[in-house]
């Protein structure tokens, strides 16, 4: 999610381009957060959720289709860990998540993933505990 969030920060710095146009139509408040070079993730994350012009010019620039949602990631060791450590390191090309995820969420990692030349794979929650309790009686 990281490399996310600075590809979305660098789209936005140059002169030309959706995300750039968005960008500078947003707020002194939030470019001067993003240009202070603190909390991207958060404000960036926020942003998407908040601003349907800039999430619109972010989904053009990536090419999303108009029907990914992005989920509102709220739980921070999620945003700045599980997810950053999917997209930063590229010989990781699949995304393991529970299909007891919501459908907006694992869409939304599906077309990120894309974009990364990543997959995601689902499994099944219960399965998985269920072999990890196996593991600690051996």
């Amino acid at each position: 999610m990281e490399r996310f969030v600075r590809d979305i920060i660098f789209f936005a710095m140059q002169k030309s381009g959706p995300i750039s146009e968005a960008y500078a139509n947003l707020s002194i408040e939030h470019r001067t957060v993003i240009e202070s070079k603190r909390k991207h993730m958060s404000i960036v994350n926020g942003l998407l959720n908040e601003n349907g012009n800039f999430r619109t010019a972010v989904w053009d620039q990536f090419g999303f289709s108009n029907d990914v949602i992005l989920p509102y990631i709220r739980y921070k060791p999620l945003l700045y860990g599980f997810l950053s450590k999917r997209v930063n390191y590229p010989e990781i090309n699949q995304v393991y998540i529970s299909s007891s995820e919501g459908p907006t969420y694992i869409k939304f990692l599906e077309a990120v993933g894309l974009h990364y030349n990543s997959t995601v794979v689902l499994f099944n929650y219960i399965d998985a505990i269920k072999g990890l309790r196996l593991i600690d009686i051996f």
